[in-house]
């Protein structure tokens, strides 16, 4: 009898284990044509950036089935990809063990675990806060063109942006052991503050933070963070037009508001913004203002050339390297011209001032 208990003991378990070690995705697909073609499942590959395949089956009266093992503790994050004619995006769901539904179409649905559940009502959410975000951008046009109140629906714009921040910063933190947080995460970086990219990176597995994705990642983001108001500029050291070594700390943190100044000689909204950076240089030099100008060139004679003709008298500094800089790595510099303003401690107080803004400022601080 003992025996017979324990047999049937032992295969109701590892009948459970079975099933708890399972899942069965049964997707649907809104687009007729897709019927006797393949539909691929899918995982991101190695440098997430496109998908390796696991299984296919053939799309039957508009569905399509896959039942596989979970693997690992986590659940992982798994695509469906159509076949030729491509119509759809590649949809994704978490494989976790138990019975997903997932409807493929203008805009997926999936429902039937806990996470999957939760990540559609995550999608919903950033959905309706989309369409909300179209209909304020689409008032405040309108509104451009007569007198009505832009400034209210501004307001309305950014607390409506900072509320879709905050659910993909709140979702991908709940998530971001598993491959779905990680996955929004990625593709929410131009949402979040750098601030929060960094706190996320941290909080990522091993596996991605020390991938060479997951190291570019983290190095953007902290070269983004040094230009956020509040935070401590980073020393480096460049060539000074006559070859010498100079740092940016020689003349940062010597009891002088500090502007760094990136630029180049071939860049037009550069040169066209230097009289009013030369005219402030006049007025607030001798009131404790420094310019350090950081250029992008690679031709040093065009760089010197440039210098002297539009009377750049402040220190410069440049490796000669344009994209290539070091400084436009450690700094996070894509685009120019940008300043930076730092106060006589070294803390950048405010970035990319143009035209009168920058003497407005130095107003402020120095007279």
């Amino acid at each position: 009898m003992y025996r017979k208990v324990l047999g049937l003991f032992l295969f109701i378990s590892s009948a459970l284990c079975a099933q708890n070690n399972t899942y069965t995705i049964k997707g649907s697909i809104e687009d007729n044509q897709y019927n006797g073609k393949k539909v691929y499942l899918q995982q991101l590959n190695d440098t997430r950036n496109g998908f390796t395949n696991i299984d296919s089956t053939i799309v039957m009266g508009n569905r399509f089935e896959f039942t596989k093992a979970t693997q690992g503790n986590e659940p992982a994050l798994r695509f469906i990809s159509t076949e030729e004619p491509v119509t759809y995006a590649p949809a994704f769901f978490l494989a976790e063990a138990g019975e997903i539904s997932l409807a493929i179409g203008k805009q997926n649905k999936v429902k039937g675990t806990l996470r999957n559940n939760r990540f559609q009502d995550f999608s919903n959410l950033q959905d309706s806060l989309n369409k909300q975000i179209e209909s304020v951008v689409q008032t405040y046009s309108q509104m451009l063109q007569t007198s009505g109140n832009q400034a209210k629906m501004m307001q309305e714009g950014q607390a409506i942006m900072k509320q879709l921040q905050e659910s993909r910063y709140d979702f991908a933190k709940e998530n971001i052991n598993n491959d779905l947080g990680e996955f929004i995460a990625l593709s929410s970086f131009e949402v979040l503050t750098p601030d929060q990219v960094l706190e996320l990176t941290s909080l990522m597995r091993p596996e991605f933070r020390n991938s060479d994705l997951g190291q570019q990642v983290i190095s953007y983001y902290e070269a983004q963070n040094l230009k956020v108001a509040g935070g401590m500029y980073k020393d480096i050291k460049l060539k000074d037009p006559l070859g010498n070594d100079i740092a940016l700390s020689d003349y940062v943190g010597k009891n002088k508001v500090v502007l760094i100044d990136f630029w180049a000689s071939w860049c037009g909204p550069c040169i066209k913004e230097m009289p009013y950076v030369v005219d402030a240089y006049k007025q607030y030099k001798d009131k404790g203002f420094e310019i350090i100008g950081i250029s992008m060139d690679e031709d040093q004679g065009r760089w010197l050339g440039t210098i002297d003709r539009l009377g750049m008298t402040w220190p410069q500094m440049s490796d000669l390297k344009g994209w290539k800089s070091a400084a436009a790595k450690l700094y996070g510099i894509d685009s120019i011209p940008y300043t930076l303003l730092l106060d006589q401690d070294g803390k950048i107080i405010d970035s990319n001032l143009r035209g009168t803004q920058l003497v407005n400022k130095l107003q402020e601080l120095l007279d």
